[in-house]
């Protein structure tokens, strides 16, 4: 039987999985002012987008998100969008 420190003790290890499932997810940016140069890393801050939404995708991992910033984006073939969540690779 749980006592009420252990019941706590893995209420606490259960929020920490959660919140580090949830860590794991990343969002993308991409602007038509952007810079298909710009690193994975560099695209996860709005300041500094991929330029093309194939390059935003390219970035993706099943559960992450790219946000697509108001342009016109013309002539672009976008193909292998991750699916999922970020706990179902």
């Amino acid at each position: 039987m749980f006592d009420m420190k252990h019941t706590i003790l893995l209420l606490l290890v259960l929020a920490t999985l959660a919140s580090a499932s949830a860590a794991q997810a990343a969002t993308y940016y991409v602007a038509t002012t952007g810079n298909n140069s710009n690193t994975c890393a560099q695209a996860q801050n709005v300041a500094t987008p991929k330029q093309t939404i194939a390059a935003g995708i390219s970035c993706m991992a099943a559960g992450d998100t790219v946000q697509v910033r108001a342009g016109t984006y013309l002539g672009q073939t976008i193909k292998g969008i991750p699916s999922g969540s970020d706990s179902a690779y």
